[in-house]
């Protein structure tokens, strides 16, 4: 079952937060709530079967990311002497949203009105500077007589945010963890105080993105994904690379860092029947430190309807 839930948050923030950090929180709520033992039942499941919970990226309320697929049609319009359509056209690129109504629209391979629905995010931006601090001696660094310096950017918005759960089970099992993960915090600089959320909206059953599920020939994702090796590679995606670092307890060891990866972005489309209602795939061994940890590279697949003609 597709569920929204709705957060607001009460500090600063790092942007965007993503579907695998919001997995990576929601175990760590797990592991405080129940232990360690039953969260390496569930992370046993999640590598060998579908995970119980996928998450999506975190998008502004009641928004969603323009598909790849709709822009590059939109990109390819003839605008002939349309000065205010050509200058509409040019300011697109993959970081674009859309208002879910319009979103539903292109589901459906309508994409006439975007170019008037496009939003630009609303988030205020503020730069910190910090000292760089020795991991072994809790001192700050002089580099050849100088201070080591730098600096960072923290994010503030005064709207909510949706977060999309596909959920095996009825989600108010899992409600405890999930109040518990945004009161800890998502993403950067959690001891600091920053990345609080509170859930401001009880979930709800979100059918509409998936009414498509027996006629769509394609999908979209709503979440960063790794590929798995049945997937679809025909279709207009876009990649990250992502350097994951190990978070709470394991953040100070002597290599905090997992394995470098590449990730397919939310908003890349596919052509392809779905036959589950997810993409991706687990990936454990991920740390050189440490054993049993994992990353959830499941994404959540919207049913898309494409042109036959490009496929």
């Amino acid at each position: 079952m597709l569920y929204k839930l709705t957060i607001s948050p009460y500090s600063s923030f790092s942007y965007p937060i993503q579907s695998d950090t919001l997995f990576g929180a929601f175990c760590w709520s797990y592991k405080y709530l129940y232990g360690t033992e039953k969260l390496e039942e569930f992370l046993d499941i999640c590598i060998t079967q579908k995970p119980p919970i996928i998450f999506s990226n975190m998008f502004f309320e009641n928004t969603l990311p323009i598909p790849l697929y709709t822009l590059n049609k939109i990109k390819n319009i003839d605008c002939g002497k349309d000065l205010q359509k050509y200058k509409k056209i040019k300011k697109l690129n993959k970081d674009s949203i859309l208002p879910k109504k319009i979103f539903l629209e292109v589901l459906e391979n309508n994409y006439e009105s975007v170019l008037d629905n496009i939003i630009l995010p609303k988030l205020y931006i503020q730069t910190e500077t910090h000292n760089m601090v020795s991991r072994d001696n809790d001192i700050v660094n002089n580099l050849d007589g100088d201070g080591s310096l730098y600096s960072i950017d923290t994010y503030y918005s005064k709207s909510n945010f949706d977060i999309y759960i596909l959920c095996e089970n009825d989600i108010k099992e899992y409600m405890p963890i999930l109040e518990l993960m945004f009161e800890l915090g998502i993403g950067k600089k959690k001891s600091t105080g920053k990345g609080g959320f509170k859930i401001i909206k009880q979930p709800t059953i979100e059918e509409e993105l998936i009414k498509n599920f027996q006629n769509a020939n394609g999908f979209v994702s709503i979440s960063n994904f790794i590929p798995d090796k049945t997937d679809s590679i025909n279709g207009y995606y876009s990649i990250i690379s992502k350097f994951p670092k190990l978070d709470r307890e394991f953040a100070n060891s002597e290599n905090p860092f997992k394995k470098p990866l590449c990730m397919i972005e939310a908003g890349s489309c596919f052509y392809y029947k779905l036959k589950r209602d997810y993409c991706g795939v687990c990936l454990d061994n991920i740390s050189s430190l440490y054993k049993n940890i994992m990353i959830n590279g499941c994404g959540i697949a919207i049913p898309m309807c494409l042109d036959e003609d490009n496929n």
